[in-house]
């Protein structure tokens, strides 16, 4: 809701809908660039957690620019694969620093933040 932008429900309402495929990484990562871009060097240093259960290809040229934007930032990309299969792993490889995989949100959830947000310490 516009009025209520933080309410609980909402936010796993949007995080439980499945669009039938169709995962695109370009789009995300532009836009984790931009954001990061229009904050000036408040962002230096900053970390991206990028969050799919899919897999998608990226352009040559796309990755090497991002890699390069993150190099000259210090930007740390952080990948958290959800139920994704074991080959999916390939193309975020390509522009992260981590990989994890979460399989169950329940059982694997507390070790993995937790070993997330204390190698952003």
């Amino acid at each position: 809701m516009k009025n209520d932008p933080f309410n609980i429900r909402n936010l796993i309402d949007f995080c439980s809908y499945f669009e039938c495929g169709g995962t695109q990484f370009e789009p995300a990562l532009t836009r984790a660039r931009m954001f990061a871009d229009n904050g000036q060097d408040d962002w230096l240093r900053a970390s991206i957690i990028f969050v799919t259960d899919g897999e998608a290809p990226i352009s040559n040229k796309f990755k090497d620019e991002f890699n390069k934007w993150r190099k000259d930032k210090k930007v740390k990309v952080i990948s958290i694969l959800i139920d994704t299969y074991a080959n999916s792993m390939s193309s975020v490889r390509e522009f992260s620093d981590e990989v994890h995989k979460l399989s169950s949100m329940k059982t694997d959830a507390d070790p993995l933040a937790l070993q997330i947000f204390t190698s952003l310490l």
